[in-house]
């Protein structure tokens, strides 16, 4: 292997690890605390008020969902402006596509979670992590990230699933719970 595609290759798996941590750091920062201000309110009011209790997939995703893109945008930005300019031509664009590939990838598969029919289903990577998503579902101060749940470990955030028999018996305590901590939260 070529010196510079082992430096491509890292470069890419870097900027996917990057985006995976600012997804889930941003996430908890703004999406599930009081700093996010009106992010937060949306995104609990929204995503999580959709998205709740059993009801954790639906047939097609919500249209009556508020994207917050728009702001994961800016810091998106602001990176990409300093990296232009700190960064040879090469790298610079070999970790622009990884962080775009990265987020594509992030919200096509978040959407997929909360389908009840979708092809990712038959793939076990996908099986597990969506299980650890719905625990975000009914605990929203764990388990933040979407793709990497190794961000989660780092922030400390993270929660394995409760075991299948004693779930469904934990699931309404815990979806009150969350509910209410949720609304406190913003």
């Amino acid at each position: 292997m070529s010196a510079k595609l082992l430096i491509y290759s890292i470069v890419a798996i870097s900027s996917h690890w990057i985006a995976a941590f600012v997804q889930a750091f941003l996430h908890r920062l703004l999406g599930h605390n009081r700093i996010g201000g009106p992010l937060c309110s949306t995104h609990t009011g929204s995503h999580h008020a959709i998205y709740s209790g059993e009801k954790l997939s639906a047939s097609a995703y919500s249209v009556d969902e508020k994207s917050l893109t728009a702001a994961y945008l800016a810091p998106a930005l602001i990176i990409g402006v300093v990296a232009y300019w700190a960064l040879p031509w090469r790298i610079f664009l070999i970790g622009s596509v990884a962080l775009t590939a990265s987020y594509i990838a992030h919200v096509y598969v978040h959407t997929h979670y909360h389908l009840d029919q979708t092809p990712l289903a038959r793939w076990g990577w996908f099986r597990r992590r969506r299980v650890l998503h719905f625990v975000h579902h009914q605990d929203g101060h764990k388990n933040f990230a979407i793709l990497s749940f190794g961000c989660d470990r780092l922030m400390g955030t993270y929660r394995d699933p409760d075991p299948i028999v004693s779930r469904s018996s934990r699931l309404s305590s815990s979806r009150k719970a969350s509910s209410r901590s949720l609304k406190e939260t913003c």
